[in-house]
């Protein structure tokens, strides 16, 4: 009925190492990407309130996090008006 072929079997498993590869890199992408973007997020809390500090004013989490949503809006607007030009 059935005939065990060596090289289908070897092709087979190396054809799926290889995807397999390509999905895990594609994956690990993704989460790093994911995980940078926290890291700057936390970075640039940071570097508001050491600026703030500088000018002798003390931030508020709430007052910070204003910043930061503002800073994000006006950065995807400059960024969709990059596309339309």
């Amino acid at each position: 009925m059935f005939e065990f072929n060596l090289l289908s079997f070897i092709l087979g498993v190396l054809a799926g190492a290889i995807a397999g590869c390509f999905l895990a890199y594609y994956l690990l992408k993704k989460y790093m990407e994911k995980k940078m973007q926290e890291v700057t997020k936390l970075m640039k809390k940071e570097e508001i309130r050491q600026l703030a500090g500088a000018f002798g004013h003390n931030l508020s989490e709430q007052q910070i996090n204003l910043m930061m949503s503002s800073m994000e809006r006006a950065m995807e607007q400059a960024k969709a008006k990059n596309k339309k030009k």
